[in-house]
């Protein structure tokens, strides 16, 4: 028996087989982390405790963010071998992560993310009893929808942050009325300084999150074309730069409108005619 383990995943346990661990990054030629299948991987570096970040979650969500593609492309090469058991079986843990996507995108069973898993659950409860047992050319089609739909949780979580007040909650909660009680010139630019400073970090970490979802959503689609003859624009998929370390707020600002939000726009709507166009079919 392969050894289990259990990973927390904000009140959510996780089962993972040996298997399905995370492998050791390695740094492609560019200096790039990338996994074992070439896919550029993130880890999230230890907070600032004073900023009352939850570790955890962080630290647990980026190294398996592709575990859902994982098991998605293993149920989908069970497709057609005779093996209903462990068809079934993996067809569960994919509907199951596609229910974590649609909760992570606190996607309140819109956007089409929970239905994808309840067609796949029918799908299973099909083959188990050998009723209605969908085609394998059906089964391929709901593997690529469930891509797609994963790809559209990340996309609309580059797009949501930590919470809808983006870095301006940093600036409300700098106590500025009791420096001009005190009146005190100094006290007071030093707390404007210290909660634009805050702002400006928050801004940042929140756009780098933004680069992180997009970029695995490209990973999610790209492999959505590689088990499907659907296509996507190449430029659409293709990688992008992180934002620079020495970066301006004016410049930061710049970069998430044009390399972020131009995107988010185009690969929902990309992603929408596929997803519609794989409905049709189903």
């Amino acid at each position: 028996m392969s050894l289990v383990r259990i990973f927390m995943f904000g009140l959510v346990a996780l089962p993972m087989t040996q298997s399905s661990l995370v492998r050791v990054a390695q740094a492609d030629e560019a200096g790039v982390a990338v996994d074992a299948k070439n896919r550029v991987v993130f880890t999230e570096e230890r907070p600032d405790w004073s900023r009352s970040w939850v570790v955890v979650s962080r630290q647990a969500y980026w190294p398996l963010c592709y575990e859902s593609l994982d098991r998605t492309e293993e149920a989908a090469a069970l497709i057609g071998k005779g093996k209903p058991k462990e068809l079934t079986a993996a067809l569960e843990k994919v509907s199951a992560w596609l229910l974590l996507a649609a909760s992570a995108a606190n996607t309140d069973g819109e956007e089409g993310i929970i239905g994808a898993a309840g067609r796949i659950d029918d799908a299973v409860e099909s083959i188990a009893s050998q009723e209605n047992v969908p085609s394998d050319e059906k089964l391929k089609n709901l593997m690529t929808l469930a891509l797609l739909v994963t790809a559209k949780s990340h996309v609309l979580r580059a797009d949501t942050f930590d919470d809808d007040a983006r870095s301006k909650r940093w600036i409300g909660s700098t106590d500025v009325k009791a420096a001009e009680t005190k009146k005190d010139p100094e006290l007071k630019k030093e707390i404007a300084q210290e909660a634009l400073l805050k702002a400006k970090t928050q801004y940042r970490h929140d756009t780098e999150q933004s680069y992180r979802h997009v970029m695995v959503a490209q990973a999610y689609l790209a492999a959505a074309e590689k088990n499907s003859d659907i296509k996507f624009d190449a430029d659409l998929l293709k990688p992008f730069d992180a934002l620079k370390a020495d970066t301006s707020v004016f410049e930061m600002t710049s970069y998430f409108a044009d390399e972020i939000e131009s995107r988010v726009t185009r690969l929902l709507t990309a992603i929408a005619a596929q997803r519609k166009s794989l409905i049709e079919k189903l």
